[in-house]
């Protein structure tokens, strides 16, 4: 909806405001108005010494009639607004600025030019898959079609949604050195190459077409990049069958932990949450425990008097805020090897050299200005506002197994038994995945004023 405010100044001049924004306008006007449009300042002499005449309106619009001096009409044209257009230079911005976001407009731009042949753009059926497999500048000509077809469907729906393409795509996309430096059909065209092959080798020997063969084929067409992982090490069986509570601790039983809570479904999730991530700026913590020791004497059942020396905590003192971030993250570079992926997140702040003195002076002041004990325990550490410690991501969804959730990871760290075999079940569910947010800091960000802050401000309180 577009707004056109006409004022009929004092001197008899008609005043086109509808190039000023809300606040403007309520500075000039003594009204607020939303504008979806600019346009220039036009004014048009007219004689108000007489009543004006009511105006018949334009077909279209909605004019108050009968204006007087200093009275405001509003008109209300049929107005469109022109369709968002990005152009070359625009979309090479976006791509330098924020690399997944683009990566997600290119790969869903292709799947909708493959998903409307049939009118229908949500998703691609058997009968488009085929054609595009036909049409040489989109998919490769492959002889097993129907098991290609079956491999991306992994939901069994009969139909490829949109996360189930990026599940097979996407890697690829990103695997480069970012979006835009391939087509996202060359990607398309590897993915579908690759299972082709990897489905025939498995054919050849023999295995049937289920489940089972379609994710091996997903694994070995695919490649690993740097801080992915597919499976455990000896070194975490050993530690969980001598203590099998450490199986709560490791990166999957973290991320299944509150599965609610932690749970990413699709490629556009994790996307914007990778996104937020980078986009939000580094948060630093200090805190102090103080704390001394005290020496009691006590009584043993055989009567000697023994003494024993005690920890006792007392004044306890925290404080952060933000810090002013650029963040130099590499592109996302999403690990499709299995359908469920526990990501770990990381921060890892680096300090301007013209920075620094200031950040370790505040630092000094705080725990200088709280202590009041013998002994301290002092904490330095970074985080980031939407950052969660683990993720459980699910390219696509589906159910999980019924031991992928928090109670059975519990039960199973009860025993040293049944935590390496959760483990084991874990490790062909559940690849790994970690992600490190790098952020350089140049400043201690200003303290967000909330409005009862403003108003104590504005009575000098």
């Amino acid at each position: 909806m577009g707004w056109t405010l006409v004022s009929i100044n004092s001197n008899g001049s008609v005043l086109d405001t509808s190039t000023l924004d809300g606040w403007a306008v309520t500075n000039l006007l003594g009204a607020r108005a939303e504008v979806e449009r600019k346009l220039q300042f036009q004014k048009t002499e007219i004689k108000v010494s007489e009543p004006v005449a009511p105006v018949a309106p334009p077909q279209g619009q909605v004019v108050a009639v009968q204006p007087t001096v200093g009275q405001v009409v509003a008109v209300q044209p049929q107005w469109q607004p022109p369709p968002f257009v990005r152009t070359p230079e625009a979309a090479q911005i976006v791509a330098w600025q924020h690399p997944e976001a683009a990566a997600l407009d290119a790969l869903r731009s292709f799947f909708t030019r493959i998903a409307s042949l049939d009118g229908d753009a949500s998703t691609i059926t058997k009968e488009e898959f085929a054609s595009c497999c036909a049409n040489p500048e989109v998919g490769p000509q492959i002889s097993n079609q129907d098991a290609v077809f079956d491999c991306l469907d992994v939901d069994g729906s009969g139909e490829i949604s949109l996360d189930e393409l990026l599940y097979a795509v996407a890697g690829r996309y990103m695997a480069d050195t970012g979006p835009g430096t391939k087509e996202p059909a060359a990607a398309w065209n590897q993915a579908i190459t690759g299972l082709s092959e990897a489905l025939a080798e498995l054919e050849a020997q023999g295995r049937p077409m289920d489940a089972k063969a379609f994710r091996k084929a997903q694994k070995s067409s695919q490649d690993l990049q740097e801080g992915h992982s597919t499976g455990n090490k000896s070194m975490q069986y050993l530690k969980a069958l001598l203590c099998p509570c450490t199986i709560c601790c490791s990166t999957r039983g973290q991320a299944i932990g509150k599965s609610s809570k932690n749970k990413l479904i699709g490629m556009t999730a994790v996307m914007d949450y990778v996104i937020s991530c980078k986009n939000a700026p580094a948060q630093y913590h200090y805190s102090i425990q103080n704390y001394h020791y005290e020496t009691h004497t006590y009584r043993d059942s055989d009567g000697n008097t023994q003494t024993r020396r005690e920890r006792v905590n007392t004044h306890f003192a925290r404080t952060g805020g933000d810090l002013v971030s650029t963040d130099s993250t590499p592109p996302f570079q999403p690990n499709v090897v299995k359908q469920s992926v526990a990501m770990r997140c990381k921060v890892d702040v680096s300090l301007d050299g013209n920075f620094q003195q200031e950040y370790d002076h505040r630092k000094h002041m705080f725990y200088q200005s709280n202590t009041t004990d013998s002994h301290q325990d002092h904490r330095e550490w970074f985080t980031l506002g939407p950052m969660k410690p683990a993720v459980h991501v699910a390219w696509v969804n589906q159910e999980d197994p019924w031991y992928a959730n928090g109670c059975v990871r519990n039960l199973a760290a009860l025993t040293p038994l049944t935590a390496p075999c959760w483990l084991k079940a874990m490790n062909s569910y559940m690849g790994k995945q970690t992600v490190t947010f790098q952020k350089t800091c140049s400043g201690f960000a200003a303290p967000q004023r909330t409005p009862k802050n403003l108003r104590d401000i504005a009575y000098g309180r």
